[in-house]
């Protein structure tokens, strides 16, 4: 099974003792659906016609291949069919839409509390495919004029609209005009606002930059939501492999709170179990003790816009997000072991949990969930 912040959100959060009414959108009114020629449904703008190269919606023109539009339909039956699915499982319910095009009805709706991560998953990708920006604003401006938006909205769905449009804009080329700085990133790492922190880690995975890592290991342990940790922590998995399965087993074993080795347990099982060949690799290298012959990067946290790394004089692995000081060889002894029983979970599926009662909330789901994961970790 491969685990995505989506999936680890549904499961935690499918317990019928979490289950959570929240007001939904009114699903009577006229649901203009069109269908392109490639097979792609999409609510549109109410009077498009059959024929038409130019798919306008309420939050943008489709950016497409040349699609047209095949058919009209109302697409309001569909949506109220697929109604009662979003009781029995939220999830499956806004994958059901997404994959209809009914983007209208998943911005209307408002998510339970435990599964904001996977309705704002949902309209990010489709904010990729999605352009709101005048056709005259040039295109070295237009990253910028998304990223001046996006850090003025506090609207959590219009944040994932323009966290899709945002990669779908940033160039891959570091030095290009078309990418916002690490000063700027920070604004978002830093936000009240959960949806800004959850934008943050997206547009970290897409930046690829070593200077991100110590905030998405931050980030990733000590957000307060955790759909937004585990965001964060893909983003770190994706930038450092190497150094997020060592960080996270690492600071699993420390004295750390519980809340933070429990996270790190979550972390690891979401995104580094996968892969059994980098687990390998890891322990080996940690046991061999190369690993920490230098340490050029500081050992404490300091603010963004006075922080910059390079990978001079670096043995053994790659960023800062593996900059420890120098620990023991006892505690590295054990992050190797922890780092090889990862790798052995690849097949494993979730470790069941002890029982929660009925007034159990989600925090709570989630600390039995991580302490069933640092046991399985600590060969317990």
């Amino acid at each position: 099974m491969t685990f995505t912040p989506t999936l680890l959100l549904a499961l935690f959060a499918s317990a019928p003792l979490l289950a959570q009414k929240a007001a939904t959108a009114p699903t009577d009114a006229e649901v203009t659906t069109a269908v392109l020629s490639d097979g792609t449904r999409l609510d549109v703008l109410a009077g498009t016609k059959v024929g038409t190269f130019m798919i306008k919606t309420e939050f943008g023109i489709l950016r497409s291949q040349g699609e047209q539009v095949e058919r009209i339909v109302d697409g309001k039956q569909e949506v109220r069919i697929l109604e009662p699915l979003r009781e029995l499982d939220y999830a499956q319910w806004v994958a059901r839409l997404a994959e209809r095009g009914h983007i209208n009805r998943l911005f209307a709706d408002v998510p339970p509390t435990e599964h904001e991560g996977v309705l704002l998953e949902a309209l990010r990708v489709w904010g990729r495919r999605l352009d709101a920006l005048s056709p005259k604003i040039d295109r070295d401006e237009r990253v910028e004029t998304l990223y001046k938006h996006l850090l003025k909205t506090t609207d959590s769905k219009q944040i994932a609209l323009l966290v899709g449009a945002l990669e779908h804009e940033i160039s891959p080329v570091p030095d290009s005009k078309r990418r916002p700085t690490v000063a700027e990133w920070g604004k978002l790492h830093q936000s009240p606002i959960a949806a800004q922190r959850w934008a943050a880690a997206r547009i970290a995975a897409v930046l690829n930059d070593a200077n991100l890592e110590l905030d998405l290991l931050e980030l990733s342990l000590h957000d307060k939501k955790l759909w937004v940790g585990l965001e964060a922590g893909l983003a770190l998995n994706l930038i450092d492999k190497r150094g997020a399965i060592y960080r996270w087993s690492y600071e699993m074993v420390r004295r750390n709170p519980t809340m933070v080795q429990n996270r790190s347990a979550l972390q690891l099982a979401a995104w580094c179990r996968q892969d059994r060949q980098n687990a390998k690799e890891m322990s080996l290298r940690v046991r061999s003790g190369a690993f920490f012959r230098t340490n050029s990067y500081p050992l404490t946290y300091r603010p963004l816009t006075s922080r910059r790394y390079s990978d001079e004089d670096r043995e053994g692995t790659f960023h800062s997000v593996l900059a420890v000081g120098v620990p023991s060889r006892l505690l590295m002894l054990q992050v190797a072991e922890i780092i090889e029983r990862v790798g052995n979970a690849a097949e494993m599926e979730p470790p069941a949990i002890e029982a929660l009662p009925e007034d159990a909330t989600t925090a709570d789901f989630e600390k039995a969930q991580g302490e069933a994961w640092r046991k399985v970790f600590l060969g317990r």
